[in-house]
């Protein structure tokens, strides 16, 4: 096996810094009983001739063949590495190496039994396990190493030198063509594509945040495997992209501080859409599946994108739960009674209807007789409970008395709106907690499948045409609800 030669610029894995045993210390973890010096010593460590032999040796090229031993360091060059356990390669050949520094292989058999001596009294069990976590952490440089995962790259100057211009490019033009000049000449085998910054993130991480939908279209044509590569914390391009869309969706800067706005959201913008279907591989999308990447729907199942399964269930419990508690003393409990009790249902009528509820039962009886259609449109219908469905639901439907009922409550001036923001608001208020939906019919909604949108009560509520609900909502003095903005 022979190392591979490093290109003049960059620095190849052969060039990563030698292990340094550290000495024994029962108070010690194992994390610090081996250790990769990644950082060159300070001034004070080795002299400017030392720095001098150190970049002489780095431009070095070492070559290693079955049977042939390592090169050997000088004595100054240990003095810019550390102690090195330097082992040369055995004579008949049978190489179990896994990376090299210097040209001093490392070979995991010498690093275990150093482990092994090291920690003593452990077993081969925690010796293999720790090892083993110590490898999976990147320190150990993965040239020989399978699997997708790079853990332990170390960006070149090439690469950090395309980051910066990258980051400083005004627009996407500008970018794709810094982008192409760099690495058009390169073929999708080379290692320029897999090159990461200190925390694993390729070039196509960064377009895939910045948005650049026609630099990574290019770059996926011409390494496709960046598709999945993944970085330090084991994320994809696609899987950073939608962390990025995440905080869009839930976060706005206010001045210094950061103001939560998931209730307020509308769905992603056009550009973000395709960039999710250019990730993910998808083309010829029917209109609701666009919707559901518009408006981040994870469960597949959303009406018209944002509507989920289980929000669609907890608000038709929600509609059935206040029409029945309410139907049962609408007819012989006093107005005034009736209003202070049921307070929470009737927050968003208007005055005139309001004050029509003192004195009229059939008002009251009509406002209710719409959650049950509310419930039925959202068991029965295959769209989200927007205001002219309902109303379409009203109409139809085979009840005449309810129908009728709920007429009159429109007659005088109701809303399906004033309905609709009750019933959206009393769910969010019952959505957590022990005799909360979930706690009741958790075994249901577990059959169902879970989504992003499940908790989102505030932007459904607004997307089906009603008040964004949301949890701690404030009053002003005259009983009208406070924006975010208003105080």
């Amino acid at each position: 096996m022979a190392a591979r030669k490093r290109p003049l610029s960059g620095v190849a894995a052969q060039d990563a810094p030698a292990p340094k045993m550290a000495k024994a210390d029962t108070n010690n973890s194992w994390r610090d009983l081996y250790e990769l010096e990644v950082k060159a010593p300070s001034l004070d460590e080795a002299t400017q001739d030392d720095w001098k032999t150190l970049a002489s040796a780095h431009l070095k090229i070492h070559t290693v063949i079955n049977g042939n031993p390592t090169p050997q360091l000088t004595d100054q060059q240990r003095i810019i590495y550390g102690n090195v356990n330097d082992h040369h390669i055995p004579e008949t050949g049978n190489l179990d190496c896994i990376g090299s520094c210097s040209g001093v292989l490392i070979k995991r058999d010498n690093i275990r039994y150093i482990f092994r001596s090291t920690i003593g009294e452990a077993g081969e069990e925690a010796l293999v396990m720790g090892f083993g976590q110590f490898d999976d952490c990147g320190r150990l440089k993965p040239v020989f190493k399978r699997g997708s995962v790079r853990s332990a790259r170390m960006p070149n100057i090439v690469f950090r030198a395309l980051l910066e211009a990258f980051d400083a490019a005004e627009n996407d033009a500008a970018r794709l063509e810094l982008t192409q000049a760099a690495l058009d000449s390169y073929g999708p085998e080379e290692d320029i594509w897999i090159s990461a910054d200190r925390k694993g993130n390729t070039l196509l991480h960064y377009a895939a945040i910045s948005g650049d939908l026609t630099c990574v279209k290019w770059i996926m044509e011409k390494c496709p495997r960046l598709v999945t590569a993944r970085n330090h914390q084991r994320n994809t391009p696609l899987d950073e992209f939608q962390t990025h869309l995440e905080v869009i969706r839930t976060q706005q800067k206010w001045g210094t501080k950061t103001v939560a706005v998931s209730d307020k959201f509308t769905g992603y913008s056009q550009p973000h859409v395709e960039m999710l279907c250019t990730l993910q591989g998808l083309s010829n999308l029917s209109l609701e599946e666009l919707l559901r990447l518009k408006y981040g729907c994870t469960c597949g199942q959303c009406q018209e994108g944002f509507l989920s399964p289980r929000m669609r269930f907890t608000l038709a419990q929600t509609a059935d739960d206040a029409a029945a508690m309410v139907s049962d003393e609408c007819t012989w409990i006093d107005g005034k009674l009736f209003l202070k009790k049921y307070e929470r249902y009737l927050m968003y009528l208007r005055p005139r209807v309001y004050d029509e509820m003192r004195t009229s039962s059939d008002v009251r009886l009509g406002f209710l007789s719409l959650f049950s259609h509310f419930a039925l449109c959202l068991r029965d219908s295959t769209e989200p409970p927007h205001e002219l469905k309902v109303l379409e639901m009203v109409i139809s439907t085979k009840e005449e008395e309810e129908s009728t009922m709920a007429k009159h409550y429109l007659d005088f001036g109701g809303t399906v709106e004033a309905v609709g923001s009750a019933l959206f608001r009393d769910a969010l208020t019952n959505s957590t907690g022990i005799a909360s939906i979930w706690g009741i019919f958790e075994s249901r909604l577990r059959a169902v499948p879970a989504c992003r949108n499940d908790e989102e009560f505030g932007f459904v509520s607004g997307m089906c045409g009603y008040e964004r609900v949301r949890r701690g909502q404030c009053l002003s003095a005259t009983g009208h609800f406070l924006g975010e903005y208003d105080f």
